[in-house]
């Protein structure tokens, strides 16, 4: 076994979503050299090698993942914390036993800002998504917390090149089904 266990630290309430929390937990072994695996197999993945971080989502949760540490945002509940440890675990063994079948991927990725979504929405702060600006939207949408279906603006013809950038953009991030 690669990775004996990973050990939850700490949960608290997460700052900026109501209902959600953010967990610290520790890895009893160290992992960067199975980041590169991990960044091959996720398309979600956003790897830096050099300051030694692989970050990636599991059903709309993030997670960074550091040599000896782990840290997720979003979760609903201190089980779902336990629930999303185990599956990293268990993916890390699962991808460790099968080293040779995957390509490591060194390649770091620059995971989209809010500021680049919001680039490309019509920029009007109509409200009709129930935000004040197109940038808390965007903000919004980036972290999976609404979805865009809510801005009717972008669903118009003229804007129909930047809504099908922005659904690139969501699927390549893990943030549309």
């Amino acid at each position: 076994m690669y990775l004996n266990y990973i050990s939850l630290q700490e949960i608290q309430p997460c700052s900026t979503v109501d209902a959600k929390f953010g967990i610290i937990a520790g890895l009893s072994d160290g992992i960067k050299d199975i980041m590169p695996y991990i960044n091959g197999i996720n398309p979600t993945a956003v790897y830096n090698q050099k300051q030694g971080w692989i970050s990636f989502r599991i059903r709309q949760r993030i997670i960074t993942l550091y040599d000896q540490e782990l840290k997720g945002v979003y979760l609903l509940s201190e089980t779902d914390a336990y629930e999303i440890l185990d599956y990293v675990r268990d993916m890390i063994n699962d991808l460790d036993s099968k080293r040779d079948e995957i390509v490591p991927d060194y390649t770091v990725a620059k995971m989209p800002s809010y500021v680049d979504i919001y680039k490309l929405l019509p920029k009007t702060n109509c409200r009709k998504c129930g935000e004040v600006t197109c940038l808390a939207f965007s903000g919004k949408l980036l972290t999976g917390m609404t979805k865009m279906e809510k801005c009717t603006p972008i669903f118009e013809e003229s804007y129909q090149i930047e809504r099908f950038e922005i659904d690139q953009v969501m699927a390549l991030y893990g943030y549309k089904d």
